[in-house]
C-alpha cells in the first residue's frame, strides 16, 4: 500500500443551513479538475502560494507546477533520487519531505529543503526516524512537528515530534506508538489520525501527558489521509475510492460523500475553496471545487424592530458584516440594527467563508404592527385561527396578539421555529407538542398555566419565569440536557412529566425533597438517570448505584457538604478522610473512584463481587474482609501499608505494586480457591502476612493464558458473548477458547482482523461477512463446515486444512487465487466477484458441489475442475462467459520485472527462512499494493519472513551483478 500525506491549513470552508428567514446554504454538485497528468504514482502535495508541489512515489522525485496557469499545468522536476517518497509540507520557505526509505547521503526518512534556494540539498530534521519507520505525513501546531509512521513494528508505529524551535537535526520524540498511522490533522488541541489499512478516524488531546485514543468516525475503507477545512473534516478512502467529510461540531453527522470513482485518492491541501489531491493509482494531481452556494433573497423584516436575528440551527462558521450588522461570534447569527444600517430600504449583508465573500440583500419595510413569524407553518396555523387572526388578513398584528388570551395549540404541524409566541402574553395554554422545535422561549407568556412541548428536538427548556405554571410535560426530547423548572412556585405544579429524555441528567428544582416526594406519588415522572438538583450548572455528579452506597455517602456531612441528594465530583475530590462504610448490604462500590484523596476504606461485611480502587492511589489501609470478592487488583495502590482481604471467594489477587515492604500487615486467609498471590518478591518473607496454605506466591498468577486479540471490535464481540467469555471478565482466556463448540457470527461489526480466531479450535460455523478484513488463517480451525466470510477485503484464504467444509461463502473480497482441491465435502461455493485469476475446483468430488457461484471475476479464464463435460452441465454452477473449464489449468505466478542473470528463490512458497542462488546486495518485500512490509540488511543469502502473515507478497532483490529481479512470493 502506497503511502499518504495530508495537511491541515488555515483556509476555512464551512457550508450552513439558517433557518430563520429561510437563509440557507447548500452545497450543488461539486467539479472535479484535472491538474497535472502523466505522474509516477503521485503522493504528496503542498502548496505555497501559487506553486504545487508534488512527491512522486513511484518515480522518487518531487517536483512542481504553476497552477495560476491554464490546467493540467507543465510539471517541473526540482528533486531526484529520494526513492519512494511519500509526504509533503511547507513551513515558511522549507519544504519538508518523508520517505520510506532513507534520503540520500543522511540515515534518516525525513528531511527539508529551502524552495527558495535554485539548487536544493536535502537538510536532515531528525536522527531517530530512519527507513524502518516508514514516515508519512507532517502537521504543524505551532512549534511543534508531527510525522506519522506506519511502519510495521509496533513499536515504532505511530506519531513522533520535533521541535521547529530548536536546530535540525534532533531526535524525535514518541507521541504515541502501536498504533500505525499515515494521515494526520490538527483541530485546536486534537490531533486526529488515520492508517490506510484501518476503517477509523481516531484522535488524541495533545495537552495529555498519556492520550486515551478516541474514534471519530467508523465504517471507513481505507482512510488513507485526513484534514481539516473549518469544522469539516475531509477523509479519502484509498479502497473506497471516495474523500467524504464529517462535521465534528456536530456529534450526530454522518459522513458526507465529496466525490467517488477516484483512484487511490489522498487528501494534500486546500487553496480557497479547491480541494487538491493525488490520484495514486490514476497517476495524476486533481482539484475538487467546493462550489460557493449563492445567497439568497431574506424576506423582508419589519422596520420597527431594533434588533434583527438571522441565526439558524446549523453550523455555519463565517463572519457576516455590513451597515448595522453585528456578528455574534458563535459561528451561527448575526444581528440587524435597521436604525443604524438607515431604516426602510434594500440593505447589504455579507458572509466571508474562506476568504470569499457572499453578498446579499435585506429588505426593511414599515410594518410596524406585525408579528414576526419566521416559520411558514406556525404563521399558517395563527393566521387561519380567526379568533387569532380576527381582522382576516394574511399577518398577525402585535394588537391581534396581545388581545388573545386564548390557547394555542400548534401540535403535529411539522414548526421548526416558534418565534412570535413571545407577542402573546395572554395565553394560558401552548401546546407545541409533535413538532421539529429545537428551542422554545416562553419567558414572556407568564400567564401560562398549561404547557405542553412533548416530541420535539430541544436541546434546553427554562420555564423559570412561569410562575403560573400547573401542568407541565417535556417527554420525549432524546437530546434535551437542560431543564429549569424552578420558578419559585413549584407547589402548584401538579403534574409534570419530563421522562423519556435520555440526555437529561439534571433537573433544576426549588426544593429536591419536595420534588423527590412528588415524583414517588406519580404527580411528577423523570428517567432514573436524571435527578433534581437546585442548581443544574454545578460540577458534575458522581455516578454512585448502588443505594445503600449513596445513602452512606450522603450521611456523611464531610463528604456531603452542600446537603442535598447528590454528591458532586468536587465534593469528593476534596474529602481526605476515611470512608468506613462497613455492614451496610453494598453490593456495587461504583463510584468510589471519585475519591481519590482517602487514605482508608473499610467496605467490610458487605455483598461485594467487584471492587475497583485503582483509582484510590492514597490508599494506605484496605478493609474489604467478609465479602464475596473473586478478584482483586491493588497493583496500582502503591502507598498500602494495611491490607485485609480475609473471607471472601478469591480466585486472583495481585498485590504486585512494586512497594510490597511497606505493607506490614495482609491477611488473605479463608479465601480456599486462591491459590496465587502475585507480589514483588517471592522469596521475601513478610511476618505480618497470612494466607491459606493452598496459596502460594508468585511474581506472576497467570496460569490461563490470554488470546491476542489486537483487533477491538473482534475482541468486543468475543467478549460480550457470555457463552465464550464463561468468567465475564474483559479477555479470552485459551480455556475458554478451547472449550468453546458452538457458533461464531461477527458479521458487521466493522472488524479489520481476526487474529485470535485460531484459538478456537472446535468452532464449525464462522461468519464474519460484511467487515473490512484484510486476511484470514483458518488453518487451526479444522473443524469448520461453514464458513461465511464475504463483503470484505480478504487477498489470501488457505482452506486446505479445512476438509470437512461443506459450505464456502467469500464473495465480494480480492481473492487473487482460491484452491478447493483439498475440500472433498464441499456442497456449496459462492466465490463471485472477487480478483480471480486462478481457482482449482479439481478435488475428485465435483459431483456433490451442488451451487458453484464464481462469475464477475473478468481476469478468470480458466477453471480447474474433474471432468469438463460434467462441469458444463451442473445447472447449479455459474461462471463467466471468458472462463472456460478444463481439467488443467497453467496458471503461473507473474514475473512482474526479470533480468537477464536469473534468481532462483527457494522455497516458494515460504513458512520462515527463503534462501537465494545467489548473494544479493538489497531485499525489499511489499505486499500486493506496493506498501514495504521488509527490508533486509546487505550482502544476504537468505531471509526470514516467519513474521509475515499469510498471502501474496512481491519480493525485489539486486544482486552483486547490480541486476534487480521483481518476482511474485507466496507466505505461508
Amino acid at each position: 500500500m502506497k503511502k499518504t500525506i495530508f495537511f491541515s491549513t488555515k483556509t476555512r470552508w464551512k457550508s450552513f443551513f439558517v433557518i430563520i428567514f429561510l437563509l440557507s446554504f447548500k452545497l450543488s454538485a461539486q467539479t472535479i479538475t484535472t491538474v497535472a497528468s502523466g505522474l509516477n504514482q503521485p503522493l504528496g502535495l503542498a502548496i505555497k502560494d501559487n506553486t504545487l508541489f508534488i512527491s512522486e512515489y513511484g518515480a522518487g522525485k518531487v517536483s512542481k507546477i504553476d497552477i495560476s496557469q491554464p490546467l493540467p499545468a507543465p510539471v517541473t522536476t526540482i528533486l531526484n533520487n529520494i526513492n519512494r517518497t511519500t509526504g509533503l509540507y511547507i513551513i515558511n520557505n522549507y519544504l519538508y519531505i518523508a520517505s520510506e526509505e532513507n534520503l540520500p547521503g543522511h540515515n534518516t526518512s525525513v528531511g527539508r529543503i529551502n524552495i527558495e534556494s535554485s539548487n536544493p540539498t536535502i537538510e536532515p530534521i531528525t536522527t531517530n526516524l530512519n527507513s524502518t519507520f516508514i514516515t508519512q505525513a507532517f502537521v504543524q501546531n505551532g512549534n511543534d512537528l508531527y510525522i506519522s509512521s506506519s511502519s510495521t513494528l509496533s513499536n515504532q508505529a505511530g506519531i513522533y515530534k520535533v521541535r521547529l524551535d530548536q536546530a535540525f537535526p534532533q531526535a524525535a520524540t514518541s507521541i504515541i506508538t502501536n498504533n500505525p498511522c499515515s494521515g494526520m490533522a490538527i483541530k485546536g488541541d486534537e490531533l486526529y489520525f488515520s492508517y490506510f489499512y484501518g476503517t477509523e478516524v481516531k484522535k488524541i488531546n495533545l495537552n495529555q501527558p498519556n492520550p486515551s485514543i478516541t474514534s471519530v468516525a467508523s465504517g471507513l475503507r481505507g482512510p488513507d489521509g485526513i484534514m481539516f477545512n473549518g469544522n469539516f473534516l475531509y477523509i479519502s478512502e484509498a479502497t473506497g475510492t471516495t474523500i467524504k467529510r464529517k462535521d465534528i461540531s456536530n456529534a450526530n453527522s454522518s459522513l458526507e460523500t465529496m466525490a467517488s470513482g477516484l483512484q487511490e485518492p489522498s487528501l494534500s491541501a486546500f487553496n480557497g475553496l479547491d480541494l487538491y489531491f493525488a490520484e495514486y493509482a490514476g497517476g495524476k494531481v486533481s482539484k475538487l471545487t467546493i462550489n460557493q452556494p449563492a445567497f439568497p433573497n431574506i424576506p423582508p423584516v419589519c422596520s420597527n424592530i431594533t434588533t434583527q436575528n438571522l441565526g439558524g440551527a446549523s453550523p455555519v462558521g463565517g463572519v457576516y458584516s455590513g451597515l448595522g450588522v453585528t456578528d455574534n461570534g458563535d459561528g451561527k447569527t448575526f444581528s440587524f440594527n435597521t436604525m443604524i444600517a438607515g431604516g426602510i430600504g434594500n440593505h447589504n449583508i455579507t458572509y466571508n467563508i474562506a476568504g470569499n465573500t457572499v453578498i446579499g440583500t435585506l429588505q426593511v419595510i414599515s410594518c410596524d404592527q406585525v408579528v414576526n413569524i419566521p416559520d411558514a407553518n406556525f404563521k399558517a396555523y395563527l393566521v387561519g385561527n380567526t379568533v387569532i387572526n380576527t381582522n382576516g388578513d394574511n399577518e398577525i398584528q402585535v394588537s391581534e396578539a396581545e388581545d388573545f388570551a386564548g390557547e394555542i395549540l400548534c401540535q403535529y404541524k411539522n414548526i421548526s421555529d416558534l418565534t412570535g409566541v413571545e407577542a402573546f402574553t395572554k395565553i394560558t395554554k401552548l401546546d407545541c407538542g409533535g413538532n421539529q422545535l429545537t428551542s422554545v422561549d416562553v419567558s414572556k407568556n407568564t400567564n401560562l398555566t398549561t404547557l405542553w412541548t412533548g416530541n420535539n428536538l430541544l436541546t434546553s427548556l427554562d420555564v423559570s419565569s412561569n410562575t403560573t405554571l400547573t401542568d407541565f410535560a417535556c417527554n420525549n426530547n432524546s437530546q434535551l440536557t437542560s431543564l429549569n423548572i424552578k420558578n419559585g412556585n413549584n407547589t402548584i405544579l401538579t403534574k409534570m412529566y419530563a421522562d423519556f429524555n435520555s440526555s437529561l441528567t439534571c433537573i433544576q428544582v426549588d426544593n429536591v425533597a419536595n420534588a423527590n416526594s412528588y415524583t414517588t406519588a406519580g404527580d411528577w415522572k423523570k428517567d432514573a438517570t436524571a435527578s433534581y438538583n437546585t442548581n443544574c450548572t454545578s460540577t458534575p455528579i458522581v455516578n454512585i448505584p448502588d443505594a445503600n452506597f449513596k445513602a452512606y455517602l450522603l450521611s456523611v456531612a464531610t463528604i456531603n457538604t452542600n446537603g442535598d441528594a447528590e454528591i458532586q465530583v468536587s465534593e469528593a475530590e476534596s474529602f481526605t478522610g476515611d470512608i468506613v462504610c462497613f455492614s451496610k448490604s453494598i453490593s456495587s462500590l461504583v463510584g468510589i473512584e471519585a475519591f481519590t484523596k482517602i487514605t482508608w476504606l473499610n467496605c467490610a461485611d458487605n455483598k461485594l463481587t467487584n471492587l475497583d480502587v485503582s483509582q484510590n492511589i492514597a490508599l494506605t489501609i484496605l478493609s474489604c474482609h467478609s465479602n464475596q470478592l473473586t478478584t482483586l487488583d491493588l497493583s496500582s495502590n502503591t502507598a498500602l501499608k494495611s491490607v485485609f482481604l480475609n473471607t471472601n471467594k478469591l480466585i486472583s489477587l495481585n498485590l504486585k505494586n512494586g512497594n510490597n515492604s511497606a505493607i506490614t500487615t495482609m491477611n488473605a486467609t479463608n479465601n480456599p480457591n486462591l491459590t496465587c498471590i502475585q507480589v514483588d518478591n517471592a522469596t521475601v518473607v513478610h511476618t505480618g502476612w497470612t494466607k491459606d496454605a493452598t496459596a502460594s506466591y508468585n511474581t506472576n498468577c497467570n496460569p490461563d493464558p490470554i488470546v491476542y486479540i489486537p483487533d477491538t471490535n473482534f475482541k468486543a464481540y468475543l467478549v460480550s458473548n457470555t457463552a465464550i467469555n464463561t468468567n465475564g471478565d474483559t479477555e479470552i482466556q485459551v480455556s475458554e477458547a478451547e472449550a468453546f463448540t458452538g457458533d461464531i457470527n461477527a458479521s458487521s461489526k466493522n472488524i479489520a482482523r481476526m487474529v485470535g480466531i485460531e484459538a478456537f479450535v472446535k468452532i464449525t460455523k464462522l461468519e464474519c461477512q460484511f467487515n473490512q478484513i484484510l486476511s484470514l488463517d483458518i488453518s487451526k480451525n479444522t473443524l469448520l463446515t461453514y464458513l461465511d466470510c464475504s463483503e470484505n477485503l480478504i487477498t489470501n484464504l488457505d482452506i486446505s486444512k479445512n476438509i470437512v467444509l461443506t459450505d464456502l461463502r467469500c464473495r465480494t473480497n480480492r481473492l487473487p487465487n482460491l484452491d478447493i482441491s483439498k475440500n472433498t465435502l464441499l456442497t456449496h461455493l459462492n466465490c463471485r466477484e472477487n480478483l480471480l485469476t486462478s481457482l482449482n475446483l479439481k478435488n475428485n468430488n465435483n459431483n456433490i458441489l451442488a451451487t458453484m457461484w464464481t462469475n464477475e471475476n473478468p481476469s478468470l479464464t480458466c477453471i480447474q475442475v474433474d471432468n469438463v463435460t460434467n462441469a458444463n452441465s451442473y445447472s447449479g454452477w455459474m461462471k463467466d462467459n471468458t472462463a472456460s473449464y478444463n481439467t488443467l489449468c497453467n496458471n503461473h505466478l507473474a514475473v512482474f520485472q526479470t533480468s537477464k542473470s536469473e534468481l532462483v528463490l527457494y522455497p516458494n512458497p515460504v513458512k520462515d527462512i527463503l534462501n537465494f542462488s545467489e548473494e544479493v546486495s538489497s531485499i525489499k518485500i511489499s505486499d500486493i499494493s506496493g506498501r514495504t512490509v521488509k527490508q533486509a540488511p546487505a550482502s544476504a543469502k537468505s531471509v526470514n519472513v516467519a513474521t509475515l502473515e499469510k498471502g501474496t507478497y512481491i519480493i525485489t532483490a539486486t544482486t552483486k551483478a547490480g541486476n534487480t529481479i521483481t518476482k511474485k512470493l507466496v507466505k505461508e
